[in-house]
């Protein structure tokens, strides 16, 4: 998953960062509101974290702008204690949920995926096509035909990002965008590469193909690219 992890008036923040970093995630990092705003407008995130002191009158200014720029990408604001009322001021603000940060940052991790998850329409951790893939968030694992495929830390990013997205082509530049981050200067090639290490890994397993490429796209999907779109610009 690709976060924007956004740090208003608080330096207590590396632990949460790293949280997501080792869960295996891609975090872009925001010092301020004009940076965040910036990054929103420019690129496609799976989620919007938000870490700061208290939720204070600017917090929620914030919110309601990174609202208004992102109207369907979960929004979580982590602060250092939260009283009663603050998560109702919060969400009629746009947050999708308040966590407070000292209950750990495990808890603010799970909720974060659980949004990301939910956002994309997946009611649970694991995401299951045509019963035989199966793609499990919580332990960023797959398993096609009850066989665990083991996969590097960059070819699982390319399945999670197309798992979320399933029977949905994705470009090429935006996959470089959701396992690299914005700052890369990786070449479309790279994606080639991990889609025929993928694609040799799932050989053997099951005659059916689940991983589909089409005009400079990818997808994951128990239906032929053909019979979900005709035309993909690359």
């Amino acid at each position: 998953m690709h976060l924007l992890f956004i740090v208003i008036e608080t330096r207590d923040s590396a632990a949460q960062r790293q949280a997501f970093v080792n869960a295996g995630h891609v975090v872009t990092s925001a010092r301020d509101a004009e940076a965040a705003l910036e990054a929103v407008a420019a690129f496609g995130f799976d989620a919007l974290v938000l870490v700061c002191a208290e939720g204070s009158a600017g917090i929620q200014c914030l919110v309601r702008a990174l609202r208004a720029a992102a109207r369907r990408i979960p929004i979580i604001v982590a602060v250092e204690h939260h009283y009663s009322g603050d998560v109702t001021t919060m969400i009629d603000s746009g947050a999708d949920d308040l966590v407070a940060r000292a209950r750990g940052v495990a808890t603010l991790v799970a909720r974060v995926v659980a949004l990301v998850r939910r956002a994309h329409g997946h009611g649970r951790a694991r995401i299951s096509i045509d019963f035989v893939l199966e793609i499990d968030l919580a332990l960023s694992q797959c398993r096609l035909a009850g066989h665990i495929i083991r996969t590097t830390p960059m070819e699982y990013r390319l399945i999670e990002a197309l798992a979320l997205r399933r029977d949905t082509p994705v470009q090429r530049s935006r996959l470089l965008e959701l396992i690299y981050g914005v700052e890369n200067d990786a070449s479309g090639k790279s994606i080639d590469r991990f889609v025929y290490n993928i694609r040799n890994k799932f050989s053997g397993t099951t005659p059916k193909r689940y991983f589909h490429t089409k005009a400079g796209a990818a997808m994951l999907s128990a239906v032929p690219p053909q019979a979900v779109c005709t035309c993909l610009p690359s």
